[in-house]
């Protein structure tokens, strides 16, 4: 089974790979805090090329729906993982299916809400 793991920052190895197969969603666990889930999303949607189609967050889950410059649509998820301030990421683009895409989008919005994790604001870097 092929798998794309793109690193998302040296020096931090724990939490940084977004990890997608050739039938499932890019996916990480991430410590961050649920209000910073807009800032974080923004950062991944230019890294990864995409726009909101539709937007939908409650209390336990944030859903995307996204289109790329090359008109596939995707679907980004972001759900809260059980622990305090531990959140699941995972993308899925098709059409055809892009793992490069996802794993830039995926590691762009953990690295950001990583970033603001327990901070009032935080420069982009």
């Amino acid at each position: 089974m092929w798998v794309f793991i793109a690193l998302c920052s040296l020096g931090t190895v724990t939490g940084c790979a977004a990890v997608a197969t050739e039938s499932g969603p890019s996916a990480q666990v991430v410590a961050g805090d649920w209000d910073d889930l807009d800032a974080a999303v923004d950062v991944g949607l230019e890294a990864a090329e995409v726009a909101v189609l539709r937007r939908e967050v409650s209390d336990t889950q944030g859903r995307w729906e996204l289109v790329s410059i090359r008109d596939q649509l995707g679907e980004l998820v972001i759900r809260r993982a059980g622990e305090p301030d531990k959140l699941t990421v995972e993308a899925t683009i098709d059409q055809p299916r892009d793992p490069e895409r996802e794993g830039r989008l995926v590691s762009a919005v953990c690295r950001r809400l990583r970033q603001l994790y327990g901070q009032g604001a935080a420069p982009l870097r």
